[in-house]
């Protein structure tokens, strides 16, 4: 009878479907947000959280391992810090010569202000930024390095976090005039930029 492998700690077995179950959902989330049904982008989005905390859930994974453990007040202090400094840094950009050309992308260019409104606080906040962070510096993360180790996590983590960009940088070129401009409007160069 085959032994399960034991995780990197040499402790209890562990079952390898939770792991292939939370890439598969992953593969999933990427083509039917790039592919199938980009329309539907913030719905596969949530599905896609669920699944990972479920997925989570079911490989023994507590909140604190996949990266919503409790929040200090200083990490709390030092989140709404970089956030403002990162707005502020984008906010000067747009309005220096040179810079704000990165800025235009047609794929928001025509929206009227409510759309603006629920790509900036939903669709990019939940759709993107959650679900890349929960999927690839969270569940799979944690799920990888119970298995592997740290070392090996990280890395096919992060190889994970480059695949999953490589379809939607294949228009960044054509959507995104300074980047067509730097890249020469080639799609190729486009992906190895995403990656």
């Amino acid at each position: 009878m085959h032994e399960s492998p034991k995780d990197a700690g040499g402790n209890a077995p562990l079952r390898s479907w939770p792991l292939v179950a939370a890439s598969s959902l992953l593969v999933a989330v990427m083509l039917l947000n790039n592919v199938v049904a980009p329309g539907a982008y913030l719905l596969w989005g949530a599905l896609g959280i669920a699944g990972l905390v479920l997925l989570a859930r079911a490989d023994g994974l507590r909140p604190a391992q996949w990266g919503l453990g409790r929040v200090t007040g200083r990490a709390a202090t030092a989140a709404v810090v970089l956030a403002a400094l990162t707005a502020l840094v984008m906010l000067v950009g747009t309005q220096l010569p040179g810079v704000s050309d990165a800025y235009l992308d047609e794929r928001v260019a025509g929206l009227s202000a409510g759309q603006v409104a629920f790509v900036a606080l939903l669709r990019a906040p939940v759709g993107t930024a959650l679900l890349e962070e929960l999927a690839f510096r969270g569940v799979l993360l944690a799920m990888l390095e119970r298995r592997f180790g740290t070392g090996r996590a990280v890395v096919a983590s992060s190889v994970a976090f480059g695949a999953w960009h490589v379809l939607p940088a294949v228009g960044l070129a054509a959507d995104n005039a300074a980047i067509g401009s730097a890249l020469g409007n080639q799609p190729g160069w486009a992906v190895v930029a995403a990656v």
